[in-house]
C-alpha cells in the first residue's frame, strides 16, 4: 500500500487475497471484500487523525 496516495496495487491485493483464502477457508471474493473494507478503514482512520492533527 502506498502511504502517499493509500492504495494497495492490484497485484498486492491479489497476493493477500489468496494468502487470505489459503489460510482461513474464505471465499476469494469475501478475502477480496474485506481487504477492500480493512483499506477504506484505514483511510478513514487517517483522515480523521489527520483532522485531530490540525
Amino acid at each position: 500500500m502506498s502511504s502517499r496516495s493509500g492504495n494497495m496495487a492490484p497485484a498486492n491485493k491479489t497476493y493477500v487475497a489468496h494468502v487470505s483464502t489459503a489460510q482461513t477457508g474464505i471465499s476469494r471474493p469475501e478475502a477480496e471484500k474485506r481487504i477492500t473494507g480493512s483499506i477504506a478503514e484505514a483511510k478513514q482512520t487517517a483522515a480523521k487523525g489527520e483532522q485531530t492533527a490540525r
